[in-house]
């Protein structure tokens, strides 16, 4: 005997989505809404996921022996066909969050400039949660707070760029935030990098000194490092007064390239089977450091 389908059409033509707005606040304002302000555990909401389709399978195999006629079949088709709708509200809520999660990224990779509705709070959190996983308040890139900086068009130019090209690399790969990672990874940037991302407060050439304590390694060689590198159009670093923080895009290679994300990698190759043997040193050792 076959199962009544659901009357409701939409579950095979589901209705579309609300367009997505022009206004860059209003889409990060969605962004917010539905993105951070609906933040669940992943695992647990795909979990509960599954187990509302294997309850719409069991209802199936309990109509499966009823005849349409009774009156338990139209009881038992009412509770599948209620799972069946919550099923398709969340795959539509879902697809509406990557659609608003895409186009900000697609419209900051493309447009931003550290002006107008772009420094909106609501803006400057969407971004920060979508480069780095938190909502903060202010983006940071060379010498300038995000808002309230005051930029000529030089320092507008390169802060916008910045942002626009790891905006980039968060939907594809970019080549001016692979090479930055480049610059950094096995040079005297990875220690300083490395320290100013674990650190909670800016930290000048001494306190970096301080933390990573080797002797052929000391404020003066860190000074000189950080100098090297702070005409570069893209760097790692924000400048306060005579100290250092790590810049948005600093913050994000980090995140992206630095040592968690190669263990899982390494992991993940020891588990496939790969050779895990030798006595390889990670690019971190001072030892190892080139000049950059």
């Amino acid at each position: 005997m076959g199962v009544t389908p659901m009357s409701d059409e939409e579950q095979n033509h589901p209705k579309e989505a609300d367009a997505i707005p022009e206004d860059i606040v209003e889409i990060a304002e969605g962004y917010l809404d539905l993105i951070v302000g609906e933040e669940t555990d992943t695992k647990a909401d795909e979990q509960d996921l599954e187990e509302i389709k294997e309850e719409v399978e069991q209802w199936n195999r309990e109509l499966e022996s009823l005849d349409e006629d009774d009156e338990l079949y139209a009881i038992g088709v009412e509770e599948r066909d209620n799972l069946k709708r919550r099923i398709k509200e969340r795959n539509q809520t879902e697809k509406r969050r990557e659609q608003i999660r895409q186009e900000l990224v697609e419209r900051t990779a493309s447009e931003f400039i550290a002006r107008d509705q772009w420094l909106d709070t609501s803006v400057i959190k969407a971004i920060t949660h979508e480069l780095l996983g938190e909502a903060r308040e202010e983006i940071l890139v060379g010498e300038y707070r995000l808002p309230g900086a005051e930029l000529d068009n030089k320092s507008l130019f390169t802060v916008s760029r910045n942002i626009r090209a790891t905006a980039s690399h968060a939907n594809s790969p970019d080549e001016r935030i692979t090479n930055l990672w480049g610059s950094i990874d096995g040079t005297r940037q990875y220690p300083i990098v490395e320290v100013l991302f674990d650190s909670a407060e800016l930290l000048g050439p001494s306190g970096i000194a301080e933390i990573i304590q080797d002797e052929d390694w000391d404020r003066r060689h860190i000074g000189d490092a950080l100098g090297k590198v702070m005409d570069r159009q893209y760097h790692p670093y924000f400048k306060g007064e005579d100290s250092y923080t790590l810049s948005l895009v600093g913050e994000y290679v980090w995140k992206e390239f630095g040592p968690d994300v190669k263990k899982d990698s390494e992991e993940s190759f020891s588990e496939e089977g790969g050779d895990e043997g030798g006595d390889k040193k990670p690019n971190s050792e001072l030892t190892n450091f080139q000049d950059d």
